[in-house]
């Protein structure tokens, strides 16, 4: 598993997950896979997201943080993670 940075803009509504695995594949050569293992990223809180194809939008706590739970072997794959508005920003991941 690698650890890394994607840097970025999404368009409202449009699954990251994709783009940055494509990223992952043509930067630095790794594996093709149809999910992630972990992701994280700030914004302003209250900001919605939609993780894993939801139909309920998750918010930005007021942290400002959000990052899915990783445990060695125990974690959540991620295979879908869009924003109800345009995001542009940091989104880093396990693949």
């Amino acid at each position: 598993m690698d650890y890394r940075m994607w840097k970025g803009t999404v368009n409202a509504n449009e699954n990251v997950v994709p783009i940055i695995i494509q990223d992952a594949v043509n930067s630095d050569g790794l594996r093709r896979s149809d999910r992630i293992y972990f992701v994280g990223f700030n914004g302003d809180p209250g900001t919605e997201f939609y993780l894993n194809n939801s139909n309920s939008p998750m918010e930005i706590p007021d942290s400002g943080y959000f990052i899915t739970p990783y445990f060695g072997e125990r974690f959540m794959p991620v295979f879908s993670l869009s924003f109800a508005e345009n995001f542009d920003g940091k989104i880093y991941y396990i693949i």
